[in-house]
């Protein structure tokens, strides 16, 4: 369905396409769209008729539908300040506990987070409004978006610090 509840057909597809030749090899196709202006991702599916004649189903959701998500994502919280975030390949926040639907692709730190590859998470180091942060990120393929801990650099030191007395406290207690 598109604008005002009505459904969008014969709509055309030029062969050049990727969805075109996914579907001429009947394979079906997933992708993101920007549909009335907000970012979809896209399912086609080809069905083939008698008489050759292919047509194909297409369903749509809402890439913004994360409801349950979200609930999660602002539910978390790490060290004192640290919060997870999801943010797309075309650097707009989907989850951010302060700045979602902001768009940050003109920024340095979406430069060094596109770098990022799906099986190899990176640690980022930025500032942030003037804070120096950590951000641990990974990309997720099957959505084409990053999700994010961010954590501030201070509290990441204060707890490793902690962690790092703890075990040699507890290693001069075993020679003792």
């Amino acid at each position: 369905l598109v604008n005002e509840g009505k459904r969008n057909i014969d709509l055309f597809i030029p062969n050049n396409a990727k969805v075109a030749q996914k579907l001429n090899n009947n394979e079906s196709f997933i992708c993101h769209e920007k549909i009335l202006e907000k970012w979809n991702m896209v399912a086609y599916k080809p069905i083939n008729l008698s008489n050759n004649i292919q047509v194909a189903i297409v369903s749509n959701i809402e890439e913004n539908n994360f409801a349950s998500l979200k609930d999660i994502f602002l539910g978390k919280k790490y060290f004192n300040t640290g919060y997870p975030v999801l943010l797309n390949k075309y650097g707009d926040f989907l989850i951010h506990p302060t700045s979602e639907g902001k768009n940050i692709a003109q920024m340095d730190v979406f430069k060094e987070i596109l770098k990022t590859q799906a099986d190899k998470p990176s640690v980022l180091n930025f500032d942030w409004e003037g804070e120096a942060k950590y951000s641990f990120c990974k990309f997720i393929p099957e959505i084409e978006s990053y999700v994010l801990i961010n954590t501030v650099e201070k509290e990441f030191y204060d707890e490793l610090v902690k962690s790092w007395a703890t075990v040699i406290i507890g290693e001069i207690a075993g020679i003792l």
